[in-house]
């Protein structure tokens, strides 16, 4: 079907409810995917969308770049009009946090050259689905914008039944797929009941300011500023952090930055900061120098959300529905795993549907592929914030919570998406065994992080322990291949990460006192060389008085 503002005659194969990032890299790849596939995405806002702050996630990851520059196609577009991102930075409370100098500064990235590019971006995400929008519409996707979806009405035994209002007029249309991409309105997944509550309450406000802001210009201390390269401070993401909170810096194209708080509601109420000038306030509390750097430029729009956390009892269906991005599951902005979700989501629904579309039955993979999205995927996510806010006063619980999850993310999930295998269920079930491991183990380290943090403050050794990424065990995570294409090859390596992931445990179980008894389940392998290195690691921290 070409772009074309009448309504279609038959039914189409695919409608999008919710034409933001997820529902038009849906559309891009499956069209892509299958070029002859008709697609209607009907979308709420106007495009060209504005530059806004209502969208949260604007610092990509290694998955969602890949997901976003190689499988879409738009690799030359973000590194021309979208920052380039040099990883990530953490700074610690200190005191009443008016020294920058004096916070623990956790990073992955000394110095760094823009023209060797980027594995991840700093997205204005305005600007990104106006591209989108306008990348679908290029592909023969039907977009319509300023599209209420007043009702979807599902029908298993045939085409659903779609009513829309567009232009004040209200029309109904039939679609074989029906995919939901709302965002927080969420509608298959209220209209179906399939809202799970999560023990998780976090809240969140957000704005832009029309100035560069960078920690760099926060202190003259000459040996700070030559601690690290001025433009990787600028371009990184970078996290303030203290008990029950965290805020984002996110450097944007034209100058701007976003500024985001979120924070652990038993700590930090709602109330506290859901107004631009109880904002205001907040920062001015907890974060005086961002609060300077913010008041010195313009605040050009402000969004709020309330206890956003929330699971999804399914979210594909053999009964050809489907959720993606927020409208489904979402765990927490930390770590920036909206678009990483969205890319394992939209990947699963594009091979699922093009399946479907080929007349191949769907009904076990659907089923397969609801777990292991539910189950492990965002399960995995999940349990690596939950309970962690209360602890983000801790420099070393958040190196240690950081470097875990680095190596959990470039470990498990990264080969999976770089390797195309999100949607090989022979590899995926070929590796069920190690995948339930990883998931033992990963509960294991969050306990065994509240037991750290328990022990009470330590200090850091700063000129060691803030390059994480010159860790020799991360730089093999990263580096190592399998030794040919064969999935034993490739599961091969995955026992040789969970070897790490071992050894990491058995490092800091030991650095507590006393030790911490693991499960009699850790495998024989652990790496002695490993091991040591961790040790070194921990030892790089002494214990202080509270």
């Amino acid at each position: 079907m070409t772009n074309t503002e009448t309504l279609p005659n038959q039914p189409v194969d695919v409608f999008i409810a919710g034409g933001g990032l997820a529902g038009l890299t849906l559309a891009l790849q499956l069209k892509q995917a299958r070029p002859e596939t008709s697609i209607i995405v009907a979308e709420k806002g106007k495009h060209p969308a504005p530059n806004a702050a209502f969208k949260v996630g604007e610092s990509s990851l290694d998955g969602a770049s890949h997901y976003l520059g190689e499988v879409l196609g738009l690799k030359e577009y973000l590194q021309t009009e979208h920052l380039l991102k040099p990883g990530f930075r953490f700074f610690t409370r200190a005191g009443d946090n008016q020294d920058i100098v004096k916070r623990f500064e956790l990073a992955t990235i000394q110095n760094w050259d823009p023209a060797e590019g980027s594995p991840s971006y700093q997205l204005d995400r305005g600007k990104l689905e106006t591209k989108l929008g306008e990348e679908a519409r290029r592909h023969g996707v039907c977009f319509w914008d300023e599209c209420t979806v007043r009702t979807l009405d599902l029908d298993a035994a045939g085409p659903h039944r779609v009513t829309v209002v567009r232009q004040g007029t209200e029309t109904q249309l039939h679609a074989r797929w029906v995919i939901d991409a709302s965002g927080v309105t969420s509608t298959l997944r209220r209209q179906l009941n399939l809202n799970e509550e999560i023990d998780h309450n976090i809240n969140a406000a957000w704005f832009r300011v029309n100035k560069i802001i960078t920690v760099q210009d926060w202190a003259d201390d000459p040996e700070w500023q030559a601690r690290f390269a001025a433009k990787v401070r600028r371009l990184a993401t970078c996290h303030l952090t203290g008990k029950g909170y965290w805020v984002w810096l996110i450097p944007l194209s034209g100058d701007l930055t976003s500024v985001g708080i979120v924070a652990d509601n038993r700590l930090h109420p709602f109330e506290q900061f859901n107004r631009r000038e109880r904002a205001l306030e907040w920062l001015a509390k907890h974060e005086p120098q961002c609060a300077q750097a913010v008041a010195d430029g313009e605040m050009l729009d402000f969004g709020v959300l309330k206890h956003f956390a929330h699971g999804c009892k399914q979210v594909f269906s053999s009964e050809r529905w489907a959720i993606t991005g927020v409208a489904g599951a979402f765990s927490d902005p930390l770590y920036s795993p909206g678009s990483e979700l969205i890319t394992v989501s939209n990947t699963i629904i594009t091979d699922t549907i093009c399946r479907d579309l080929a007349g191949e039955a769907i009904a076990e993979r659907v089923d397969f592929f609801n777990d292991f999205y539910l189950n492990f995927v965002f399960d995995t996510v999940l349990r690596d914030v939950k309970e962690y806010y209360p602890m983000l006063d801790s420099s070393l619980v958040v190196t240690v919570k950081k470097l875990w999850q680095m190596v959990w993310y470039f470990s498990i999930l990264v080969p999976l998406v770089f390797n195309q295998q999100l949607t090989d269920i022979e590899y995926l079930t070929l590796i069920q065994a190690e995948l339930a491991r990883f998931q033992t183990l990963h509960q294991r380290v969050q306990a065994l992080c509240q037991e750290l943090y328990a022990q009470g403050p330590h200090r850091p050794a700063v000129d060691y322990i803030a390059y994480v990424f010159r860790l020799k065990t991360l730089q093999q995570i990263v580096l190592k291949k399998p030794s040919d294409d064969s999935a034993e090859a490739r599961r091969e390596l995955l026992r040789y990460n969970l070897s790490v992931i071992e050894s990491f445990i058995t490092s800091l179980s030991q650095q507590l006192n006393p030790p911490t008894e693991l499960s009699s389940d850790l495998s024989p392998n652990v790496q002695a060389d490993i091991v040591a290195e961790f040790n070194d690691f921990w030892r790089a921290w002494q214990p202080v008085a509270a």
